[in-house]
């Protein structure tokens, strides 16, 4: 054979081992398969046929393949036929120090090439590890086998032991668990009797009992007698007929196999006590003697129990009672509740009827409406929250919301009632304050407003009402937020303080009627804090006001772990700011928040003080680079404190307004009056904070918007899908008021069929009721999300649905839409909702 040609074939298998140990390569293993390759490899199974079959074997382990270094390559090769050639290789493999893992063994391989063209194709491989049981001087592992068979005698040994043990332990275990069986029968049954009924005799064979009855042995119908004479007379006749031989054999005798009574007997200490007697047949399997068992059981604690317990089915029938009063007396209130607004309702619209020309007097009666309407239908959702709490159906949630975000909603809504009754309202909070929390926003805001909402009810004009919000305590991941809700309105007595949280409770009930309640707010209130698993607590006095503190567990987000204490020390920077605040806690406060961050702030409680102190600061060549300013001041508001600091300074201050409540009604004025920037109370850090950050961005958005035109609707096309005909005749009339273009839909298909037919864009949003025939708005959401179109992701669709719970909320999300109105449709809610995809 020649030299050149053994080179070849010795460099064709090294680069193969070297591809497949070092590099992991199986597919270059597998390119050199012949179609009828046969592979044979180190364990039991690794065998295969074909090269379907043997790449297959090489994949399924190629994940598991362990990069090596291969050393000490022999080779020895030999012509088998013409083309056809031996190749036997070994060599050592070590696992690369990376892969961490340790091993270094010997292996062997013997291909069978075929010449290819210009190269081999491997008809056969054998591979496999060295047999480390065979010694050097061995053909066969004698010495391992002679070791093997010494360690199973051992094993064996031990098994035997092991067995002897167990059976050791187990007889053990069989006479504990008799004691056991023993002890618990004994104490279910203090006597237990065995009778031979054929024989008429009877024997306590059980040690333990043999002291209980005077002879333990003896005739049955004797210790009968004896058991009679110390029953109760009111059961010596039954027990004696019952229990007597000549009876019990009868009964056994006809198929009965037992025979019970309970009854009063006398005992050894002298009392009388509830026994069970219990006869039961036995099979005998020796002779034709008809046994029997004698269980005696002691009822006293069962007959104590079932005393109590018919007490408690009274208590249940009298609770009972007193719920389906309680019923009737809901039915009476509720009746009276819903009546009320119902008339005025029916009332109003007959005398707007009559009056059709008096406009004042049509508008009067549609604002009583409107009145009335809202009042039952706050009426409605109390009621349906209450029927969950109770069916145990309220759900609490935790889902990170924006804190902040969450009181500014709140302060929106409460400010403007607040305002038209003539209350101050405040709302102040302490330091460290998280821009985001983990808890169940909806409940929370629900608990804020029904309590501030019975605050501004019950406070009367020159009043004032307070919210105060504070962390409480830090535990691990959470902290107990407090908020406390204040007024100084008409407070409530010591007594009826003790029922202040059951449902329908009010003090005065007739003077209820005029500020509209169901008395289930408190109730709700109570309720779900207790399932947000805080606390509440309540102080009041007559004519005084009153004061609810509240604890409710909220979660810490991540981000806030993370960069806890990091509030930007080096923000302002030095940075001059002036706060002008009639409010001392706010403007101490925000204060205190500005230095924290770097600034240099000075406070001045009104207009004339803070142009006295931008005067001076003019002059000392200091002067303010921000100045912040309460819009609401007495004396002088913030807009004419503005324009007159702005004549001071020129375009070097800038200058924000701060606003308790929405500034769009004042914004045109600030802004010509020389302000860049607006910002709402409270004053959290993270406002301030971001406000400071992007400010710049603002004041080009704020200037822009004084000279842009209000944006208005002008025939934007919007396809209204609601299947009841007044409902879509009077959401119709609505929008086509504030020149929006409708088209209707009465269900969901036909409303899938119309976006369907449209071009993109067509349609401006969608407002999608929820349940409807054919198919619902759920099920008509995800069909136009669903489509390929381009604007299918991207049309805002609203839903509007009388469902107002949390749960239907989710679920409307989740199908796809934008926004969510409920029912009864607000004009003013849907608008703005509108407005925001202009």
């Amino acid at each position: 054979m020649e030299a050149t040609l053994r080179k070849d074939i010795e460099a064709f298998a090294s680069k193969i081992l070297n591809s497949y140990f070092c590099d992991s390569d199986v597919d270059f293993l597998i390119s050199t398969f012949a179609p009828e390759i046969v592979w044979l490899g180190g364990g039991e199974k690794q065998r295969a046929e074909g090269k379907e079959a043997v790449a297959a074997a090489f994949l399924r382990e190629k994940k598991d393949l362990i990069p090596c270094d291969m050393s000490q390559e022999r080779y020895v090769t030999m012509e088998l036929s013409e083309g056809l050639y031996l190749c036997e290789g070994d060599s050592w493999i070590e696992a690369k120090p990376e892969t961490q893992m340790f091993m270094r063994v010997h292996q062997r391989v013997t291909f069978i090439f075929r010449r290819k063209g210009e190269s081999f194709e491997s008809v056969h491989i054998h591979n496999s590890i060295d047999y480390s049981a065979i010694q050097e001087d061995e053909l066969f592992p004698i010495e391992q086998a002679k070791e093997n068979y010494e360690k199973l005698e051992e094993l064996l040994k031990e098994k035997e032991e092991e067995v002897k043990r167990l059976m050791e332990a187990q007889t053990k275990e069989k006479l504990i668990e008799n004691r056991f069986l023993r002890a618990a029968t004994c104490m279910a049954y203090p006597l237990i009797l065995s009778i031979n009924l054929t024989q008429n005799t009877y024997d306590c064979f059980i040690e333990e009992q043999k002291n209980i009855i005077e002879e333990s042995e003896g005739k049955y119908n004797v210790l009968l007698q004896q058991s009679v004479a110390l029953s109760n007379p009111d059961f010596r006749k039954v027990y004696e007929e019952a229990f007597s031989r000549e009876n019990l054999l009868t009964r056994f005798e006809q198929g009965k196999k037992e025979n019970y009574m309970e009854l009063k007997m006398t005992g050894n200490d002298g009392e009388e006590h509830w026994l069970s007697l219990h006869v039961i047949c036995v099979d005998n399997p020796y002779n034709e003697d008809i046994l029997a068992i004698e269980l005696v059981k002691v009822l006293d604690e069962q007959r104590s129990e079932q005393l109590r317990q018919e007490q408690l089915l009274r208590d249940a029938l009298s609770s009972a009672r007193a719920a389906n009063n309680a019923k009737s007396d809901f039915l009476s209130r509720m009746s009276h509740d819903i009546r009320t607004p119902m008339n005025a309702i029916i009332g109003m619209c007959t005398i707007g009827q009559l009056k059709i020309n008096d406009q004042l007097r049509v508008m009067d009666c549609f604002k009583k409406i409107d009145d009335s309407s809202r009042y039952l239908l706050a009426l409605i959702n109390d009621i349906l929250d209450m029927s969950k709490i109770e069916n145990g159906k309220m759900n609490i949630v935790s889902e990170r919301f924006n804190f902040s975000e969450f009181i500014e909603n709140l302060v929106a809504i409460i400010y403007p009632q607040a305002l038209e009754k003539q209350i101050t309202f405040e709302v102040y909070h302490k330091e460290p304050i998280q821009k985001y929390y983990i808890g169940d926003v909806l409940r929370i805001k629900q608990v804020l407003m029904n309590l501030l909402s019975n605050a501004l009810k019950f406070t009367g004009p020159g009043g004032m009402v307070q919210i105060e919000i504070m962390e409480k305590q830090r535990v691990q991941n959470s902290v107990f937020m407090c908020f406390v809700v204040r007024d100084t309105g008409t407070g409530m007595s010591k007594e009826f303080l003790e029922h202040i949280y059951e449902p329908f409770e009010q003090e005065l009930k007739d003077s209820s009627r005029n500020n509209v309640g169901s008395g289930l707010g408190l109730s709700i209130v109570y309720n779900m804090v207790n399932l947000m698993n805080g606390s509440i607590q309540v102080e009041s006095e007559k004519e005084k006001g009153t004061e609810f503190k509240i604890s409710i567990p909220l979660g810490l987000t991540e981000e806030c772990l993370d960069q806890e204490d990091e509030h930007l020390p080096d923000l302002m920077k030095g940075t001059r700011v002036l706060i002008v605040d009639d409010d001392q806690i706010v403007g101490e406060q925000a204060e205190m928040i500005l230095s924290e961050i770097g600034g240099n702030a000075v406070w001045a409680s009104t207009g004339m003080e803070a142009v006295e102190y931008v005067t001076r600061s003019i002059k000392d060549n200091k002067p303010f680079e921000i100045a912040m300013i309460d819009w609401k001041m007495p004396d002088m508001d913030g807009i004419e404190t503005t324009r007159r600091i702005r004549r001071i300074v020129g375009k070097d201050t800038t200058i924000i307004i701060i606003s308790a409540y929405d500034w769009s009604t004042i914004e045109e004025e600030a802004l010509a009056a020389g302000a860049d920037y607006f910002i709402a109370k409270p004053l959290f850090r993270s406002n301030i904070e971001k406000a400071l950050i992007q400010i710049e961005q603002y004041r080009e958005r704020f200037k822009k918007t004084v000279h842009d035109p209000v944006q208005y609707f002008t025939g934007q096309r919007v396809l209204l899908v609601e299947d009841n005909e007044l409902n879509r005749e009077i959401a119709k009339s609505l929008l086509e008021i504030y020149h929006i273009t409708v088209e209707t839909a009465d269900n969901g298909e036909k409303a899938v069929q119309m976006y369907e037919q449209s071009s993109a864009g067509y349609y401006f949003a969608v407002l999608m009721d929820i349940r409807m025939p054919v198919m619902d708005g759920l099920e008509a959401t995800r069909k136009i999300r669903s489509m390929t179109r381009p604007d299918a992701r991207t049309l805002p669709i609203l839903a509007m649905t009388a469902n107002a719970f949390e749960e239907d909320k989710r679920m409307a999300y989740e199908a796809g839409v934008n926004g969510y109105l409920a029912k009864p449709l607000d004009v003013q809610d849907m608008l703005t909702e509108l407005k925001l995809y202009l």
